[in-house]
């Protein structure tokens, strides 16, 4: 799971780099505008999930 996480952000920071064509997207502007912050936010939630120790099962 972790290898596709680092592919997608990977794949998601390449699309950042591009940003200077927003203007030329027409219509579909609302997609780096809306959409790529929220992937940063999903990724940045998805890697804490995954880096973040289990916790400690309760003992009786």
């Amino acid at each position: 799971m972790l290898f596709f996480n680092v592919v997608g952000i990977a794949d998601l920071a390449n699309a950042l780099r591009q940003a200077e064509a927003v203007p030329h997207f027409g219509a579909t502007w609302f997609i780096p505008t809306f959409i790529v912050p929220l992937l940063l936010v999903t990724y940045a939630l998805i890697f804490i999930r995954i880096f973040r120790r289990a916790p400690k099962a309760a003992t009786a």
